[in-house]
């Protein structure tokens, strides 16, 4: 079964926001992505383009910076005032906010009920013998969830720890 939240779907009809692929963001500016307060969002061309998964997180990523940090994007309406804004940020308040957007997009992108519940049926389907260790059992089932939701391993297997999965699964 496909898991896959259409995250483009909620950005552009649920909230009415523009997404608009950008040239270069990475490779000119170390940047994947912005917002601005017209509520548009610019993502890099190449993820857009070439990298789904990652795209698809991003934009969940920076729809949760616009919600959780609405007020320092207030005044934003170009890359350059976007940099500014980032320029004038603490290294620990810039990595306070971007955990915490990367968390709420787990939570958009990978939902906890469908999430667990994908989790508890693929650890009674697999065969555990087949699987030396109970930690290569979660990484195989976390990297199941990758392909249902549409995530890169990464995000699964973060947002497989942040549910607690790991002691869930292991205790049954």
């Amino acid at each position: 079964a496909n898991l896959e939240v259409d995250i483009e779907l909620i950005i552009e009809n649920k909230l009415g926001w523009t997404i608009i692929g950008a040239g270069s963001l990475i490779e000119n500016h170390c940047i994947e992505a912005f917002i601005t307060k017209g509520k548009t969002i610019y993502i890099d061309s190449y993820l857009m383009n070439c990298k789904e998964r990652k795209y698809r997180f991003t934009l969940a990523e920076e729809a949760a910076h616009f919600m959780l940090h609405h007020d320092i994007y207030a005044g934003c309406n170009n890359l350059e005032e976007h940099l500014e804004i980032y320029d004038k940020i603490t290294t620990n308040e810039y990595w306070r906010m971007d955990r915490n957007a990367k968390y709420l997009a787990s939570a958009i992108i990978m939902p906890a009920d469908s999430y667990e519940r994908q989790a508890f049926e693929l650890f009674k389907e697999i065969d555990k013998k087949k699987y030396r260790t109970n930690e290569t059992v979660l990484y195989k089932i976390a990297l199941e969830l990758s392909n249902k939701f549409n995530v890169s391993d990464i995000a699964a297997e973060i947002r497989f720890k942040n549910l607690g999965l790991h002691r869930k699964l292991i205790s049954l």
